[in-house]
């Protein structure tokens, strides 16, 4: 019995895939705010190239190096590096954001986020979803009648922590 040793590589490319086809790949980005959160893929190599992207929706691309970047609400910027390979699907995460949404009888409050040492994280109104940094934070949120305090409110990542706020 005669064995030949050659090396073992596993590849993605799919062999029945026409010619034409195998100079893209598949590209998804998902993020905490896919409605208003922009994606931008600059390739690295062999030639520059920009796409702009809508982060939760499979796009087509050429085959190549790309730094992917997310433009957040409040000012945040994500950026990674990746690599599409010929028929492959490749997605992306972005981690380390988390959202908050704080619901309130009344549209007119401002919630403030604070962190653990006293400074504030941001500032917004009641009844809307905010992305903000993974973390535990202290939330205030201010009424014409006052102030409520949450303290100890976990922020995780890719997932929109609720808070209900009412006044009795």
């Amino acid at each position: 019995m005669f064995l030949l040793a050659l090396p073992l590589t596993a590849l993605a490319l799919d062999p029945v895939a026409p010619r034409s086809e195998r100079a893209f790949g598949f590209f998804k980005v998902e993020s905490p705010q896919p409605q208003s959160d922009q994606c931008t893929l600059s390739r690295l190599m062999p030639s520059s190239l920009t796409l702009s992207c809508q982060p939760n929706t499979m796009i087509k691309i050429p085959v190549g190096e790309y730094q992917v970047t997310v433009k957040m609400q409040g000012g945040y910027s994500w950026t990674s590096r990746v690599s599409v390979r010929p028929t492959e699907y490749t997605s992306v995460a972005v981690l380390g954001y988390g959202n908050l949404k704080v619901t309130s009888p009344r549209a007119s409050d401002i919630v403030q986020v604070l962190s653990s040492d006293g400074k504030e994280i941001g500032q917004f109104q009641a009844n809307t979803v905010k992305t903000i940094p993974t973390g535990i934070y202290d939330v205030k949120v201010k009424s014409n009648n006052g102030q409520s305090s949450l303290n100890n409110v976990r922020i995780v990542t890719d997932t929109t922590r609720e808070l209900l706020v009412s006044y009795e």
